[in-house]
């Protein structure tokens, strides 16, 4: 079994959609289902609160085997042979990502009930308690950044524009996991559930749990989350652990944040306050609108600002590219200059002198680092860690290649006016960059068919750049599926810097023709996806 929040969501957005663009099916029909949805979203997705973990979209929770778990005894002991899995829970993944759509469905159905009888209503309020929590969120994980990669620091009294992923502490987990299979008890629960309650194993630091699992002879069993694994993607650690740099926003997160503003700002009417708690003075009045731009100006003018010397390679590829030569070494570890070998015997049987050793135990340390040039001397629109240097994060290097777009949304969500594209590129560079404009085009000297000179520096270029990708058919068919092409969904849609039907001649290479639903209705086109393929 395994639940997935990307297909709730998209039904909400369908069905939401549908009302906006005249679909045939029925009012009641889209009306039963949307709230379908919507309470298994709730349920099963999400914690509506301002505490750390509140707020935010769920992505993933599921119940088949995970590499995080393993079984063990009541001692403690790692369990091996035929194990029964049920029962084991993965909560979190690429969270922030889902804000995308998670705020649209909030900001749309605020739309729709303002717009269907029932502004002012308890359904209104609450809709609009939950998108005060979604920013809330978002100013809460920029705010939290930098307790989280600096643990015996405070976190930041205002907002810097840099956001982790996550901050869910275990008992946001233990409520979704509860709700969605009640059969895994929690250890804090394990006394009252009639078992005995084993001590060793109820360190809830460590994320330990108990499901109802049996080891191959049908004894009773445990699940444990294991602990070289306790701080994957987004996690919530105690300030005593080493952060996680998988933790670090990136650029699909950010364009996925921005597109669900942009929905914001196009659904909810700007008049718009909110106060969640009333006459409690702990959360502040706050104008939807206002707060929304606020938030977005932080996110832009952290990506505008100019950064020096952007490597060629992320951490990442350098890392796996020591581990590629570290396995090298071990492989044949006997040298002699530039030759290699298996065995010093080998070695010596064509060298009599001047064979060496060169054995590698640990790649981090290894000397012969590989090569990182440089591509930019100088850059915006790529995305830094403040809370670690300054360092470019592993998966924002190459923000510029969507800078175009990226600065026509943020102009649209604030009235601002943030700087053009601006690279250059070092004299070494490559033009052929292997982690990011490769994804979109394979030579970026092809853009002289446009009759334009290659020029990274010009803020035009990089607009014809942009501007080209819809239109090739080889182009579209290269990120078709890739990572990427989720980011082409929101922000070709909620910058509207594509034609319209460049835009849908996209989505249908990436069989997702519904996804012109998202462009028309923000841009106020007549749509052009055909019913059938809804």
């Amino acid at each position: 079994m395994k639940q997935k929040l990307k297909t709730i969501v998209m039904g909400i957005i369908l069905s939401l959609t549908n009302l906006l663009v005249g679909q045939s099916t029925t009012d009641i029909e889209l009306h039963n289902r949307y709230w379908t949805y919507r309470e298994n979203f709730r349920k099963y997705f999400s914690v509506i609160s301002k505490e750390p973990g509140g707020g935010l979209p769920f992505s993933d929770l599921k119940t088949n085997h995970s590499p995080y778990f393993n079984v063990v005894d009541a001692q403690g002991n790692n369990i091996s042979g035929n194990v029964d899995l049920a029962g084991q829970i993965n909560v979190g993944g690429d969270v922030i990502a889902f804000m995308a759509e998670y705020m649209g469905v909030l900001a749309s159905e605020y739309w729709l009930l303002h717009n269907g009888g029932k502004a002012s209503s308890l359904e209104e309020k609450a809709v609009l308690n939950e998108i005060y929590f979604a920013l809330y969120a978002m100013e809460r994980l920029d705010k939290y950044a930098k307790k989280y990669f600096n643990p015996l620091g405070t976190a930041d009294t205002d907002a810097d524009g840099f956001f982790v992923r996550e901050d869910a502490p275990l008992n946001v987990y233990e409520k979704l996991v509860s709700n969605n299979y009640p059969e895994v008890k929690w250890m804090s629960g394990i006394a009252n559930q009639g078992r005995p309650l084993n001590t060793q194993l109820s360190d809830l630091d460590n994320r330990k749990f108990i499901a109802n699992v049996v080891d191959e002879n049908g004894n009773p069993a445990y699940v444990k989350l294991q602990s070289d694994k306790s701080d994957f993607i987004g996690v919530f650690r105690s300030a005593e652990k080493e952060p996680s740099y998988l933790n670090e926003m990136s650029q699909d997160q950010l364009i996925g944040v921005l597109f669900g503003f942009k929905c914001i700002v196009k659904f909810v009417d700007p008049y718009v306050d909110v106060d969640p708690d009333g006459a409690n003075t702990a959360l502040a009045n706050k104008n939807i609108h206002d707060w929304v731009k606020y938030l977005t100006d932080k996110m832009m003018l952290h990506l505008t600002k100019t950064t020096y010397d952007v490597p060629m390679f992320t951490q990442e590829e350098i890392n796996a590219k020591k581990i590629k030569l570290c396995d090298d070494m071990n492989e044949k570890p006997w040298t002699f200059g530039a030759l290699r070998f298996k065995t010093k015997a080998e070695c010596e049987n064509q060298f009599s002198v001047g064979c060496q050793e060169d054995r590698c135990t640990n790649f981090v340390t290894d000397t012969e680092e590989p090569n990182n040039p440089k591509i930019a001397a100088h850059a915006n629109y790529v995305i830094t860690n403040p809370h670690n240097g300054g360092k470019e994060v592993s998966r924002g290097p190459f923000a510029y290649i969507f800078g175009y777009p990226l600065e026509k949304l943020g102009e649209d969500i604030t009235g601002n006016d943030y700087p053009d594209v601006d690279v250059k590129l070092s004299l070494g560079a490559s033009l052929l960059l292997n982690n990011g404009l490769s994804e979109i085009i394979t030579n970026l000297t092809s853009y002289s068919l446009l009759g334009k000179s290659f020029d990274t520096r010009d803020a035009d270029w990089w607009k014809e750049v942009y501007l080209y990708i819809p239109k090739t058919k080889p182009v579209r068919e290269s990120i078709k599926g890739a990572t990427g092409a989720s980011m082409h969904i929101w922000l070709g849609a909620a910058s509207g810097a594509w034609p319209h039907n460049h835009y849908y001649d996209m989505m249908v290479e990436f069989d997702r023709p519904e996804a012109d639903l998202f462009y028309s209705v923000l841009n106020d086109k007549i749509k052009m996806v055909s019913n059938t393929l809804i």
